[in-house]
């Protein structure tokens, strides 16, 4: 990891400017895209205007959004947590509260802002013109509420825009102060700070207090030439690593018998940890730029995408991440059909990638899980073999897949959903364990997913929604009935548990869905499918898709019997089905089986369902007597049934 954050260090400081390691650039869109129609976006900044000779609070004309527009108006990050707000200038549409803060502090009740606060901390003095300025603004803090509070009483971008001539899709960035004074010797509006061609022009006081708030004088070395833990090479300046920043990946190398660090000895931990300023300002660069651009969600959890080349690549990391991102995007996030415009390239390249997740709320920085170790090959083809699936099964007749899906795309956000996490065990929960054994191309133990399966069952039919954080409600408006919600959740559940079996297949990570393995009769071999039903040809279809065996085919059927009563219950007004009361959604071993079979001949003989009932049964009975030993789990087989239950076509 260290050799990766070096080397995306470098990289990042090719034309950078001197400020930069200071500065957040926020991400901005320029364009949308709907369907085949493009709208292009132009983003703004506007300035606060603090005229003190008049004692008002305005806006003044809006500035055109460019890319050096964060480092022009001195855009600073904001840190984390409970830090003082010392901001100038930020992004509207996030932190307007901490731009409030900086000059009126957190409350009415503020005797100054934090701004002015932290001069004093900073050890500058509060003679200068900066210091004036900010005790002179303090009593506007009702002008600039009635420009910027809302009716809920919350400093908003919108309020603050409100009387900018903007159209519809127009936005504004960033939003910074400027002040007039005369009586300070600033005649006009002028901002707090401006950077141009890499010079600072700043109100007297603001460019001394950066320097002493953002940028100390580093620590002194150990003396003399030393090896720096980081790069390998004997450097002047090597000293302890102080990561002054909490965001970042270099605060899992901490002082303490935690993380990365379990075995040093903590009153030696300078020497067990060494590295040269040039090297922790590299370290620094390249975590703020993971954080920043490279960062994507996995089963709930923050991960950072760290890509380790081969030593002989001369190949910038950096040029492999925005496509690598690209994936991880496509394979992670929710996506949308018609978002996907073409088809993943395939991609050659040979490294490898680790995940890293993590917990952070700015003030710490954790590590919560490691994927170690994918083969970027593996993972391109992975993300194309769930495109390629999404698009095919679409296309198929036999398959409602365009029903279970809508409008969303297939792949491991939507595998997500399908593995239950409870809201308390969310930062270590079953899914992400799932997707590290996906990733790491280690084999997945069949019956833990049909345990997942079953648990999700239990979910949908007993709405036991508010105890997960993935499991949603999608009858919240109550527009169906009890029995048509749960008919419509387990056949979305089914669909995807066999694209995801059909995906593990492909990779070898699943073995075969059932031990017992039969030959089929010559008869059932040899059946001509142009001469049977075209319902018949699309189960037939149905069953090469996904490969069923005969103990599987046999639950199949019985499922498509349990069917046929519960919709003519629902033509009875039986709406609640009481039929599918008959199974055990805990699970369905081979005595349960057999009852349900009775229990349904029954429900054919009240219902008069013999001529509809009897071709299922015998079809169920054909294939279950051929299995002469039973092994499949109770929760396999209630996920058979159910696959029967709710299949349907196009």
């Amino acid at each position: 990891m260290l050799q990766t954050l070096l080397k995306l260090g470098q990289q990042g400081s090719q034309n950078r400017g001197a400020w930069d390691d200071l500065l957040k650039f926020p991400a901005v869109e320029t364009s949308i895209q709907k369907k085949e129609v493009v709208t292009q976006i132009t983003n703004y900044c506007l300035p606060v205007q603090f005229d003190l000779d008049a004692g008002t609070v305005s806006v003044g004309d809006l500035r055109e959004h460019h890319e050096d527009s964060p480092r022009e108006w001195f855009n600073l990050a904001v840190g984390g947590g409970n830090n003082p707000s010392v901001y100038v200038c930020v992004d509207g549409r996030k932190n307007m509260g901490q731009f409030t803060k900086t000059f009126f502090g957190k409350n009415a009740a503020a005797q100054k802002g934090e701004l002015l606060g932290e001069l004093a901390k900073a050890r500058q003095p509060e003679t200068s013109a900066l210091a004036e300025a900010l005790r002179r603004i303090l009593p506007l803090r009702t002008a600039f509420e009635a420009l910027a509070m809302d009716e809920k009483g919350d400093v908003s971008l919108k309020k603050l825009s409100s009387g900018c001539t903007l159209r519809t899709m127009d936005r504004v960035v960033l939003v910074y102060a400027t002040v007039k004074c005369a009586e300070l010797g600033w005649p006009e509006f002028r901002p707090f700070v401006r950077v141009r061609d890499g010079e600072m022009d700043a109100v007297p006081g603001y460019a001394e207090f950066v320097a002493a708030r953002f940028q100390p004088e580093a620590a002194a070395g150990v003396g003399g030439s030393q090896l720096c833990y980081a790069t390998g090479m004997h450097q002047e300046d090597v000293g302890e690593l102080d990561i002054r920043e909490r965001y970042s990946l270099n605060k899992m190398f901490v002082t303490t018998t935690l993380h990365y660090a379990p075995n040093f000895a903590k009153s030696d931990f300078a020497g067990n940890y060494q590295v040269s300023g040039a090297a922790q300002q590299l370290l620094e660069r390249g975590s703020k730029m993971l954080l920043e651009r490279y960062k994507v969600r996995i089963a709930g959890i923050d991960h950072c995408l760290l890509p380790k080349l081969l030593s002989t690549d001369p190949a910038a990391i950096e040029s492999k991440l925005p496509r690598l991102s690209r994936k991880a995007d496509l394979l992670f996030q929710y996506k949308k059909v018609d978002a996907l415009t073409d088809e993943l390239e395939e991609d050659t390249d040979l490294y490898w990638i680790t995940f890293l997740g993590f917990e952070s709320d700015g003030n710490f920085f954790k590590t919560i899980n490691l994927i170690e170790d994918v083969s970027q090959t593996y993972f391109s083809e992975l993300a194309l073999a769930f495109q390629r699936l999404d698009t095919t099964w679409r296309q198929a007749p036999e398959l409602p897949w365009g029903k279970v899906m809508g409008q969303m795309y297939f792949n491991l956000y939507s595998v997500y959903g399908l593995v239950p996490v409870r809201k308390d065990k969310e930062k270590r929960n079953a899914a992400l364990l799932l997707f590290k054994q996906i990733l790491e191309r280690r084999p997945v133990v069949r019956r833990r997913l049909f345990e997942h399966f079953r648990e999700l069952i239990l979910c949908h039919r007993y709405r036991r929604y508010p105890a997960y954080g993935n499991v949603y409600d999608n009858n919240q408006n109550d527009t169906l009935s009890g029995a048509q919600a749960f008919d419509y959740a387990a056949r979305n559940a089914v669909y995807q548990y066999l694209a995801l079996f059909q995906i593990l297949t492909q990779f070898q990570l699943l073995s075969p869905m059932d031990e017992t393995q039969t030959v089929p009769s010559e008869t059932e071999a040899s059946e001509p499918l142009q001469e049977i039903s075209e319902y018949k040809q699309k189960v037939e279809s149905f069953f090469q898709r996904t490969r069923y065996t005969p103990a599987q085919k046999a639950l199949f059927y019985l499922g498509r019997a349990l069917a046929v009563v519960a919709y003519e219950q629902l033509k009875k007004k039986y709406e609640s089905k009481p039929v599918l009361n008959k199974l055990n959604y805990s699970g369905m071993d081979k005595p349960a089986i057999i009852r349900l079979r009775n229990d349904l001949a029954d429900k054919s003989r009240q219902f008069n369902l013999h001529r509809f009932m009897e071709p299922l049964f015998a079809d169920f009975h054909r294939y279950f007597e051929e299995v002469n030993d039973w092994k499949m789990t109770p929760e396999e087989s209630l996920f058979f049934i159910l696959s029967g239950y709710t299949f349907s076509t196009k």
